[in-house]
């Protein structure tokens, strides 16, 4: 079992929660919009079966990861929130992306569901589905941020679909390529933000958002593609169930149970 010699449970998704929830609380009601947003990813996240990755959520080597085509994009449950613990990003990252920005955070989780599993959740998300008959799967990302001390949703998403039926065509290039991957965003008035910043150019407000959730695109595939390959080998974590009376006494949001999917080392990365 080569990524789970120590199990170490982050609990991100609890403590995600209660952040997003002070978050909803202070908010200013005339933003309905993005209200409606943050209530819709809690309530995917309280929803969703959880899964714990290992550092850099990496499962499998690059060899095997660049093998990776549409037809391995199955989610294991129709809603899922997947943690990781991922290094700060490097002070070059700005250039290496050509300016782009990205928010680099150590503490990540991947929020994916099924386009049909959260149909009138998500502002926006109908319309987006409604153009793919096939459907897809949506990935959004949710981060702890430092210097904000709190945990933050992503400006967007990606959207992967399905692929057709019949189609076999393996598309060439990196994650967002070869999942044919559509960056949306959820918070209206961040967009125009961020779209003012940059002159009214939306290709690289567009950019961030594929940047900002590329980690995250990257753990639901190679989650999908580990439990397809090996779907006995997940190893499950029950919630702590004497700590979470005390928490629960104490008002906070109770920790939840993990899966954790095991490559085997001949396998993994």
């Amino acid at each position: 079992m080569s990524n789970t010699p120590d199990i170490q449970v982050n609990n991100y998704c609890a403590h995600a929660l209660e952040g997003l929830r002070e978050q909803r609380a202070a908010a200013d009601p005339k933003a309905g919009h993005s209200l409606q947003v943050l209530d819709g990813v809690i309530t995917l996240i309280e929803h969703a079966s959880k899964f714990l990755l290992p550092e850099r959520g990496m499962l499998l080597d690059a060899k095997a990861e660049s093998a990776l085509t549409r037809a391995d994009l199955q989610l294991p449950w129709p809603i899922v929130a997947i943690e990781a613990r991922w290094p700060a990003l490097p002070e070059a990252m700005a250039v290496a992306t050509g300016g782009a920005q990205r928010d680099a955070s150590a503490k990540r989780i991947a929020l994916c569901w099924d386009a049909d599993a959260a149909l009138g959740l998500i502002p926006g998300a109908d319309e987006l589905r409604a153009e793919v008959p096939q459907g897809g799967v949506f990935v959004v990302p949710v981060y702890w941020m430092p210097e904000l001390g709190n945990w933050q949703v992503g400006l967007g998403g990606l959207f992967l679909p399905y692929p057709v039926a019949g189609d076999s065509v393996v598309r060439e290039g990196g994650l967002i390529q070869r999942f044919d991957a559509e960056a949306f965003f959820l918070f209206p008035e961040a967009f125009q933000a961020r779209l003012k910043a940059y002159g009214g150019q939306p290709a690289p407000v567009f950019r961030e958002i594929e940047l900002g959730a590329y980690d995250e695109l990257a753990m639901l595939v190679q989650t999908c593609a580990a439990l397809t390959a090996w779907p006995q080998a997940c190893l499950e974590v029950p919630p702590p169930e004497a700590l979470n009376r005390k928490r629960v006494s104490q008002g906070k949001q109770p920790l939840f149970g993990y899966r954790v999917p095991v490559v085997p080392a001949t396998a993994g990365a």
